[in-house]
């Protein structure tokens, strides 16, 4: 910023020098009589403003991704140079190690996915020795599995991209301007800190996650995180030991028992289901009993209907004052009157006999 004298009448122009730190787009301000020192008839008018977007063009050096590339894999590689991916343009690194090295702070390097690119990471890791940005712009996509993003590299997504993460660990900053509408998925996956601003209109929607910070969520503007957790139901027959498959489980929200969802057990006898733990505002959260669940199990053999013996409580509400772990809530269901014939192993002697 820099003060402008405006003589009575009079007009001025100024030149300043401003170096951004990030390419996006920025709010400009021109604001007249600033706290209203000197009286007016009206102040309505006393603000002006525009926007100045900073871009990246590529450079005759930079891995510039415009189409689809070949497949990245096993590959440890160093890179020196802004990787760009743009127009349709896709890459995949799988099973990779990226190393961007740069030279000191006043020459930063960068990975810029925009238009409607594409970039997938399969069990891959991106790192740096400085502060790297990850740029998501326009449409673009970014879809990680298994990978990993370094404490020195910024995930920043802005306009309409969207990201999905499942097992992954983002240990740096996210970001997502106030001229953001991006969509963040991620399922098991690790944060290392809390967002430094997520803002705009984005949404993200983080199952199973992990953020290592208090307060682990604060959304701004316009922007909603909806955290789930996952809830494993096991259903036990009358023996109290063997698991039933095949038996059917209800699970009802805890405010006005309406059914939220219902399922049957796997082979192994349980039950697992993705469950609403809260939903995050600029405002704050939601109500603490959102996060509660009873749950009961019912299992039919032969015409015959078996009920489990008691309603269970399952709880996953979200704790804004703790750091976020991921932990599934572990239900047991028995129903006690569903006995087996014959309760197995069975054993028959070394030497039967007749009789």
């Amino acid at each position: 910023s820099t003060p402008i004298d405006v003589a009575y009448g009079g007009d001025n122009v100024t030149h300043f020098m401003w170096t951004p730190v990030q390419i996006g787009t920025y709010p400009i301000y021109v604001t007249v009589n600033e706290g209203g020192l000197l009286e007016e008839y009206s102040y309505a008018n006393n603000m002006a403003s525009s926007t100045l977007v900073v871009v990246l063009e590529a450079d005759t050096n930079d891995w510039l991704v415009d189409s689809v590339w070949p497949d990245v894999i096993g590959a440890n590689m160093r890179w020196q140079n802004n990787i760009i991916i743009e127009d349709n343009g896709y890459l995949a690194l799988i099973d990779t190690y990226l190393f961007m090295s740069q030279i000191s702070t006043n020459t930063p390097i960068q990975i810029v996915v925009r238009d409607s690119g594409t970039l997938v990471l399969d069990n891959t890791t991106i790192d740096s020795n400085l502060v790297l940005r990850l740029y998501l712009f326009d449409n673009s996509n970014l879809v990680m599995a298994g990978s990993s993003l370094s404490a020195k590299v910024v995930l920043i997504m802005d306009d309409s991209s969207t990201v999905h993460m499942d097992g992954s660990f983002v240990m740096g900053d996210i970001q997502a301007p106030s001229t953001s509408s991006a969509e963040l998925v991620a399922v098991n996956t690790t944060f290392g800190r809390s967002w430094l601003y997520f803002g705009g209109t984005a949404t993200a929607e983080l199952t199973g996650a992990s953020i290592n910070s208090i307060s682990p969520v604060s959304p701004k503007d316009g922007a909603v995180v909806t955290l789930y957790s996952w809830i494993v139901v096991s259903v036990y027959d009358g023996t109290g030991i063997h698991k039933i498959p095949g038996a059917y489980v209800e699970a009802r929200s805890f405010i006005n028992f309406a059914l939220y969802a219902s399922g049957y057990t796997d082979m192994s006898g349980e039950w697992r289901f993705r469950a609403l733990s809260d939903i995050v505002t600029a405002a704050g959260h939601g109500s603490v009993v959102s996060g509660y669940y009873q749950l009961n199990g019912t299992y039919w053999y032969d015409g015959d209907r078996y009920d489990s013996d008691l309603t269970a409580v399952a709880e996953v509400a979200y704790n804004p004052d703790t750091r976020l772990v991921r932990s599934d809530a572990l239900v047991r269901l028995d129903i006690s009157s569903a006995k087996p014939n014959l309760d197995p192993p069975i054993t028959a002697p070394t030497n039967p006999v007749w009789g």
